[in-house]
């Protein structure tokens, strides 16, 4: 509705401001045609209607491509806004797969369950030695006895030695193995006393 007055302002000023030019060029000393010489086009610069009928095409004009470039502007924009909450979705859907992630082998390590997931820089054979003291520890923890010395001092064995193969694996299994070991640590609940 705004751009319909909007648009009716537009064109009736645009028929004053035209009658108005009309109505002094007649009354001008040029004796009722144009003043300016019939050859002034040729050498003036294109920058000004030469008649009533162009100012008002070309005002015309400049109206519809300033609505055009807005309606191209705020297409762009939301397509934009679009774009910025698909991107927070996913982020916040890896962040919940984490967290479950995370929780669940939390939940593997405080019931001693036998199938641990190893991250796979943890699977190798120089770390199987540690990975056998781990499981016998979680194991007595679900028996009800709790050592956490050696569940820690095999978490420290398998961290310096993927320390030393830092440059073996990618930058996420890396820290997927880091992320497991810190759960890990913390995952023996302090003995009942």
């Amino acid at each position: 509705m705004k751009t319909d007055s909007f648009t009716l302002i537009v064109t009736v000023s645009l028929f004053v401001a035209s009658l108005m030019a009309t109505v002094a060029n007649a009354q001008g000393k040029c004796g009722g045609r144009p003043c300016s010489s019939p050859t002034t086009w040729l050498v003036s610069s294109p920058h000004h209607a030469s008649t009533v009928m162009e100012s008002h095409a070309r005002g015309y004009a400049d109206l519809l491509r300033a609505q055009a470039q807005y309606n191209l502007i705020t297409s762009q924009a939301m397509l934009q806004a679009a774009q910025a909450r698909r991107l927070q979705l996913d982020n916040r859907v890896k962040q919940t797969e984490t967290f479950f992630q995370l929780r669940e082998m939390n939940r593997n390590a405080r019931f001693g369950e036998r199938s641990l997931a190893w991250p796979q820089p943890l699977n190798g054979p120089e770390f199987a030695n540690y990975r056998t003291v781990v499981q016998e520890v979680l194991a007595r923890n679900a028996a009800g006895s709790s050592d956490r010395s050696r569940l820690n001092q095999a978490c420290r064995g398998m961290d310096q030695k993927l320390r030393q193969q830092v440059r073996l694996h990618s930058a996420e299994d890396y820290l997927a193995a880091r992320e497991f070991l810190t759960v890990l640590r913390s995952s023996l609940a302090p003995s009942p006393r």
